[in-house]
């Protein structure tokens, strides 16, 4: 049987880039829960990337900041 998914998310990284990413990674760590680890490389990168784009309703580019409205919460580290 595959692993969950979810097992990719259990031990975050030891530093963040921007501060909202501990809020994604809790995020993307609950919609990934009953999720089976894809088959193949290729079907993991496209499911990462649909997750992403829900979740932040933006494409994931590579050194592009995004504002995820939901995570603001007041104060400078929000959002």
């Amino acid at each position: 049987m595959l692993p969950q998914l979810s097992t990719l998310f259990q031990t975050p990284p030891q530093h963040w880039g921007l501060r909202v990413e501990p809020h994604l990674w809790a995020e993307i760590q609950q919609k990934t829960a009953t999720e089976l680890m894809p088959n193949t490389s290729n079907e993991l990168e496209q499911l990462l990337h649909s997750l992403f784009r829900e979740l932040t309703g933006e494409l994931q580019l590579r050194g592009r900041v995004i504002y995820i409205e939901w995570f603001n919460t007041g104060g400078m580290s929000s959002g």
